[in-house]
């Protein structure tokens, strides 16, 4: 199935007569710059191989995973769009995804939807105009795929793919948008850090480096092998970072 990215901009305060945010489409790409992507009915996993997409302000690129073969990645407020190809003309091709169909939907990693075929063309039985999309409206890492005939299960599937959707971070009472690049995170093994008075000077080192996010492995009381993953209790605090008795905590 042939995989064409169609970049969609949503206005942030717009809805329709039903109450419902309806997308402007505003394509950012001219069709020859957009990139194509193949994907094949034997490969099952990540299925999508393309490039970076073209354009001055790429909101939305295909990047080369590893092992996996690439994933396809977004930016809230564009729509997604899938396109058949020339090996599935004729044949009855249905597409599904796991991503929400509305904001208050809550999110199912096993539930799939159907998405309805679209045709951007008045000549009915062209498959080459035939395409279905997927409005993005949340963050996440998402998986679609595609079936023949009447089947509509995962089990079933010709071919399958994943894409992921960036969060917005925001901060300050304006909500300024922090972009993720502006994120430098360092992971600390927490049961080494000693008791909670001694962190503050411990993580001053992160701190100075230049380090704006700390990542704590967990803090939980640890099992008989002292593993930074293994738990005793999920309830219960480390004792390891108070200098006062186990109750105390």
């Amino acid at each position: 199935m042939q995989v064409s990215l169609k970049l969609v901009s949503f206005p942030q305060k717009q809805s329709d007569q039903n109450g419902d945010a309806s997308p402007v489409e505003v394509t950012s790409h001219k069709p020859e710059e957009a990139s194509q992507a193949v994907i094949k009915e034997d490969q099952c996993t990540s299925p999508i191989e393309s490039s970076v997409i073209s354009g001055s302000t790429p909101e939305a690129s295909i990047k080369k995973m590893q092992p996996q073969k690439t994933v396809t990645v977004v930016q809230l407020g564009y729509v997604l769009q899938f396109r058949p190809g020339t090996s599935l003309f004729g044949k009855k091709v249905n597409v599904f995804t796991n991503h929400p169909d509305k904001v208050s939907d809550t999110f199912e990693r096993a539930r799939f939807r159907r998405l309805p075929w679209k045709n951007d063309s008045d000549t009915k039985g062209d498959d080459t105009c035939l395409f279905v999309e997927v409005p993005i409206i949340t963050a996440g890492s998402f998986r679609f795929y595609f079936t023949y005939d009447d089947r509509d299960d995962l089990s079933s599937a010709a071919g399958s793919g994943y894409f992921i959707v960036d969060p917005v971070l925001t901060y300050g009472s304006d909500n300024e948008i922090l972009p993720l690049d502006c994120v430098q995170c360092q992971t600390v093994m927490a049961k080494c850090l000693g008791p909670f008075e001694e962190w503050p000077d411990r993580l001053r080192v992160s701190k100075e480096s230049g380090y704006n996010m700390i990542h704590f492995t967990p803090i939980q009381e640890l099992g008989a092998s002292r593993s930074g993953y293994s738990l005793s209790d999920q309830h219960r605090l480390n004792p390891d970072f108070s200098t006062h008795s186990p109750k105390a905590i």
